[in-house]
Order: structure tokens, then sequence, then C-alpha cells
């Protein structure tokens, strides 16, 4: 089967049973040597090491006669940036080309490997093609697959809630952080900050130097700086609450999460409503705070 993707997102739609699970695992598996499967036969899934999971279909074990062998593969042809490239915003891309197989035997003990899996990652670059070695393979997929965005690159339908819960801040703000570019506007945004603080701090210093300011004007320059420093002091205080906050609901979630279906865990209940309160408290220090 040959699947082709365009730019932008992409979305894979079947019916339950329809593959879906084994073709976002084919992509993983390829990559990464990880399959998003059930735990320990339960209804819980995650990420597990591929050698350690039955990766071909259970009917192909049944019906095979012993000694034949047959062989499981995928290849995904992608433009990315050049891994070599000293940035990530280059706007010169090349084409890779990842190609992963795997062969079993069957045996009268059942299904063997035969071959064992192994990537095989080759690139068009000047008009030749060349092999990725062992040792450059982890960089290279670092690079054009960020770690801190992978999941949001490609995730199965039943995972989003884990990634854009809007309903949940701390998914959200990590999502924003990482996906968008929020970050350098807000790094931008402290960056004029402090320049405009440094300015005016050379202006006073020059000013107080030539002596040019009245009595008055000097008072008012006074009020000012102190002014500037107490508002300086009072947002420092309210980002350190914020991180306060931030914290407090990262534990609850935490907590939230191990007490569902163990309502009888009387402990969890009551540190949960212990950082509830301590959450209420840093929250009533913030409105305290008057900028």
């Amino acid at each position: 089967n040959s699947f082709e993707f365009t730019e932008g997102l992409n979305i894979i739609s079947a019916k339950n049973g329809g593959g879906k699970s084994q073709f976002f695992n084919a992509i993983y598996w390829t990559f990464f040597d990880r399959i998003y499967s059930d735990e320990n036969n339960s209804n819980r899934k995650k990420w597990q090491p591929a050698q350690n999971l039955t990766i071909y279909p259970d009917k192909l074990a049944l019906d095979l006669p012993v000694g034949e062998e047959f062989t499981t593969s995928v290849e995904i042809t992608l433009d990315a940036i050049d891994y070599k490239s000293s940035s990530y915003s280059s706007s010169d891309t090349i084409r890779y080309t990842f190609t992963k197989e795997i062969t079993f035997k069957k045996k009268p003990t059942g299904i063997t490997y035969n071959l064992p899996a192994e990537l095989r990652i080759e690139y068009t670059a000047d008009g030749e093609t060349h092999i990725v070695n062992n040792a450059e393979r982890d960089y290279l997929l670092d690079k054009i697959f960020p770690r801190s965005i992978r999941k949001f690159m490609w995730y199965q339908g039943e995972t989003m809630d884990q990634l854009y819960d809007f309903g949940n801040d701390i998914t959200l703000r990590h999502a924003i952080n990482e996906i968008s570019y929020y970050p350098k506007y807000d790094f931008m945004h402290k960056v004029v900050k402090a320049s405009e603080k440094s300015i005016n701090k050379k202006i006073e210093k020059e000013l107080n130097k030539q002596n040019k300011l009245s009595r008055e004007e000097n008072l008012i320059y006074s009020e000012i700086s102190l002014g500037e420093r107490k508002i300086e002091g009072l947002e420092s205080q309210r980002t350190e609450l914020k991180k306060d906050i931030q914290y407090f609901e990262e534990e609850i979630t935490k907590i939230e999460q191990k007490l569902e279906g163990l309502d009888h865990f009387i402990a969890f209940k009551m540190n949960l409503t212990r950082l509830e309160a301590d959450l209420k408290i840093v929250k009533n220090e913030i409105d305290a705070i008057d900028i």
C-alpha cells in the first residue's frame, strides 16, 4: 500500500478496525522503533519498545506453513532541512528516504526473528545519494523531528485531549509554548522592556550629570523612578506567584489522575484538598497586588 501526504494537516479516517492504529504505529516504528499499544492486556495504552511486541497479524502466524518466512517493511520519503545545516530555519531542503524491514520465520515452536529490524536512511544532495551511518542516525532524527514537538506532529485521535485540552491549562500552555511563536514574542517583549529601562536610566543619569533639571523636575524624576521600582518589584512578585499557581495546578492534575477510580484513597483526597487551599491563597495574594 502507498499513501501520499501533502503539506499541512493530514487526517487518516477509517472505521473501527480499519487499520488507523497500525498505520500510525508503522510510522513511529520506522523512525523510533516504538509502538503505542495496550499495556499488559489492559485498556491503557503506552509507548513500548517494538522488540517486546508482536508486530505481525495473528492470522498470518497461524496460517503460515512451518519453515516459511515473511517480511514486514515500511518506506517513508519526505523533504526536510539538511540535518548537517547549522540552522533549524534553513530554507534548503533535501529528500530523505527511510526504509525499515524485518523478516520472520515460522518454526515448530512459533514465530522467530530471522533478520532483525534495521533502519536505513539515505538522502540526495548535489545529485548524489548518501547513506547516513549509524552514529549520525539519532542526531538526524532529533534535527528533523525535534523531541519537544514530536507528539504534536502525528497522533491518534484518542490522545488529542492530552495535547490540546482547552479545559486543562497545563496541556494548553505546553502546546502554546512548543508549537506557536508565543515564546519568541514573549522574549522580544522582555528585550524591549529591558532596553527601555536601560535607556531611561542612562537619560536620567546624563541629565543629572549636566544639572539641567530644576529642583521640581528632579523631584518628579525621583518619584517616577520610585514608582517604576515598585512596579518592577510587584511584577516580579506576581511572576513568582504565577509560577506557584502553575505548580499547584500541575500537582492537582496529577493527583486527580491518580484518583480516577480510586476514591477510597483518602490520603490522596486530603493532599488534593490541601493543594487546592494553597492555590486559593496564592490567587488571593495576586488579587491583592495593585500595580
